[in-house]
Formats: C-alpha cells, structure tokens, sequence
C-alpha cells in the first residue's frame, strides 16, 4: 500500500476527529464486504468514522466463488482521534476454500464383465408408432369422406346418384374401417416389442 495514502488517511482521520470517535480504514488486494457488529455494512477502500470503543467484524471477499467461504472475523478497538488500518488477505481467513478433490478413476463396461442393454429395432418401433398415428388420422379423414357421401345420398332424387353416393359411402366406410385396424395392430406391435425388449 501507497505510503502517502496511508499518510492521508491519518491526517484526514486526525483532522476531522470529534473528542469521541475514530476511523478504520479495510484495505485489501480486492474488494470485501465488512460487517460490523452486525448493524454497518461497509466496503473495503472506505475511511469509515466509528464512535471508540470494541468493535466485531465480519469480513467476505465481494466475489468469492469457493467453498466454503472465505471469511474474517476480528475485532477491533477504536481509540479516540486516531485512523486503524486493518488490511484484509485471503490468508488471513479463518476457513480456507476446499481442496479440489481427486478425479475418480474411469472405468469401462468391458472392465467389469457388465454389458450395457442394446435397444432392438430402433428404426422399426419409430416406424410403427409413426404407422400407427398416420393410419389413424387417415381413418378420420376417410370416416369424414364417407359421411360427406352419405349425406348427399340422403339429399339425391336421381336413383343413379342415390346409388353411386351410397356405394362411395360404404366403400369410404370400409376404408376408414381398414385404417383403423392398421392403426391398432402397429401400436399393438409397438408396445409388444417394448414390451419384450
């Protein structure tokens, strides 16, 4: 630390010093959060005026990011008219961040006589539950068609239309019928072989 600021501070300390206080100044080789007496929070690189007395602190780095935290606790006289310097190290602290722990050894399946299960027929089981969604929307599709057909049976007067509207009908009817089957026997397969595997 410079020498003339610390000069400075004195002055400034002894200068503005009323018959009943002091100052502390918290220096550090980086930014910490003071505590004192669990009611004033102050931040290193401040003069900071006290009223004499016994003082406890508390102080944490402002960014720390190991754990357990870095932490000092002291206390402190301020005596009348005089500036305390306290400086604030990591070396100082009372709990010291944690060794990194040693890496575990890796060790392969092989290694242990473990072989991992394989999925079967990955391709097959997307296959049949894509089967299964796309036959069912198509039945949809196909009832709607065969409604549609039905209705215009129902609204014909030429026995031709009423004929050819009421064969699309069931033969759309059929389809849809069909669709629904290939819908339910793919997801039944698909559950059978996750089941299985």
């Amino acid at each position: 630390m410079n020498k003339k600021l610390l000069l400075f501070f004195i002055c400034i300390g002894s200068a503005y010093a009323q018959n009943d206080s002091g100052f502390v100044y918290f220096g550090g080789d980086e930014s910490w959060r003071v505590e004192i007496s669990d009611s004033l929070t102050i931040q290193s690189g401040l003069l900071t005026k006290l009223p004499t007395g016994k003082y406890k602190f508390i102080a944490r780095p402002q960014i720390s990011y190991s754990w357990p935290a870095v932490i000092i606790e002291k206390t402190i006289e301020i005596q009348q008219a005089d500036t305390l310097l306290f400086f604030l190290s990591v070396q100082n602290s009372t709990t010291q961040p944690l060794p990194i722990p040693m890496q575990p050894k890796i060790t392969s399946y092989s290694e242990n006589g473990y072989q991992p299960s394989i999925r079967k027929h990955p391709k097959l089981k997307t296959g049949l539950i894509l089967s299964a969604i796309a036959a069912n929307w198509l039945s949809f599709y196909l009832k709607r068609q065969a409604d549609d057909y039905y209705k215009d049976y129902r609204s014909a007067s030429n026995l031709s239309k009423i004929n050819n509207f009421y064969d699309k009908s069931q033969k759309f009817d059929t389809y849809s019928n069909i669709m629904l089957g290939v819908s339910a026997a793919a997801l039944s397969s698909y559950i059978y072989l996750s089941l299985k595997d």
